[in-house]
């Protein structure tokens, strides 16, 4: 993403902690969060209509919970929540457990 180009560009030019500040402001509009639930993984994501559709092809199991405002996949699939997120959210922050684990590639 461009947007993390720049950031990093910022980081590079010795404006660490200004890097830290957009980060975390790109990461509340555009991240994604996952946190485990036992045999659940508790997906919190920015509003994507394709986001669910892609959970219907490619995670059985999948469910919306209306309170939590979050998708509740079963851990066992991880991989076809990964190609949904790889196809609905390429180039946003993607937290797990609460630390930052990755950038998602398309």
């Amino acid at each position: 993403s461009s947007d993390l180009a720049d950031i990093a560009a910022v980081v590079a030019l010795g404006y660490a902690r200004l890097g830290e500040v957009l980060v975390k402001r790109l990461a509340e509009k555009r991240a994604v969060t996952i946190t485990r639930d036992g045999a659940t993984l508790v997906v919190v994501a920015p509003y994507a209509e394709s986001f669910g559709a892609h959970l219907r092809e490619g995670a059985p199991g999948r469910r919306w919970d209306r309170d939590a405002k979050a998708w509740r996949v079963p851990a066992t699939e991880k991989r076809g929540l990964w190609a949904a997120l790889r196809a609905t959210f390429p180039g946003s922050p993607l937290f797990v457990d609460g630390t930052l684990a990755t950038v998602i590639a398309a």
